[in-house]
């Protein structure tokens, strides 16, 4: 499996909404971080993966991940990991499949 890309290049940023989704990443990092799984806010946490749902859904309504340009589809692609990881922490993606 090809290893997917991680560096995340702020100027190759085309729409506001690729700068919304690197703050939803900054801020879950921040909140897992911060040890709040480990103290048990799963609540919070939760509610702040929920309330971002706007954000999630106009990335993907008005950005194309898979572009033309391979610059700009692998810093798509590396901006979206970055918000899987933090969240693959708090519950098993493939157990919702």
């Amino acid at each position: 499996m090809k290893q997917l890309p991680e560096n995340i290049k702020e100027p190759l940023f085309e729409k506001k909404q690729e700068g919304a989704l690197l703050i939803l990443s900054q801020d879950l990092k921040k909140m897992l971080e911060n040890s709040m799984l480990h103290q048990g806010y799963y609540e919070e946490i939760f509610q702040a993966v929920a309330d971002a749902k706007p954000d999630v859904d106009s990335f993907f309504d008005n950005v194309m991940v898979m572009a033309d340009d391979a610059a700009l589809r692998d810093n798509r692609i590396a901006l979206l990991n970055s918000v899987v990881q933090p969240i693959k922490q708090l519950f098993n993606l493939n157990e919702l499949i």
